[in-house]
């Protein structure tokens, strides 16, 4: 059995839908409904316990840390991936590196937040998908991908490559 096969019950839409939108409207699961209703419980009964939610959001970066073998204060809990990836962006010094290639794979919003901060010395770029061999590092079940050396050489020379 899968993992999906074995956590699906949790997710009421699928017992009558086939559901493809893991954007920012995914699926809601009953725990994510529950932590709601409890919210706006707290909210109806005390007001805004804006101490409680915060704490819960730290246990919640402790979490992904412990999950991702990180460091909780090298977590940043945003309201979503476009939220993290704006923030981050609009904090960049670039120097001399100033070329961010992306994929065509990404959310949508990503490319344009990038886009976004471009100037006449700063640019960015989408590379385009392609079949991955087997050869490559990251294969997928679709095949599709982008190989970082390949993607490494899409960014200007004075960009430098990142190695993970």
């Amino acid at each position: 059995m899968t993992l999906g096969e074995t956590i699906r019950y949790r997710f009421p839409v699928f017992e009558h839908r086939t559901y493809l939108n893991s954007c920012s409207q995914g699926a809601l699961s009953d725990a994510v409904r529950a932590a709601y209703e409890s919210y706006l419980g707290t909210l109806e009964a005390e007001g805004s316990l804006w101490g409680e939610w915060v704490d819960r959001t730290e246990q919640l970066r402790r979490a992904y840390a412990q999950l991702l073998h990180a460091a909780p204060d090298s977590i940043a809990v945003t309201t979503s991936a476009s939220a993290g990836v704006a923030s981050i962006a609009s904090a960049l010094d670039f120097g001399e590196r100033n070329t961010v290639v992306t994929t065509d794979l990404e959310f949508p919003t990503i490319g344009q937040i990038w886009h976004a901060q471009e100037t006449p010395w700063r640019t960015s770029r989408a590379r385009p998908a392609r079949p991955v061999g087997r050869d490559d590092r990251r294969p997928n079940r679709d095949r599709i991908g982008h190989p970082l050396s390949a993607t490494a050489t899409e960014a200007d020379p004075t960009s430098q490559r990142s190695h993970s």
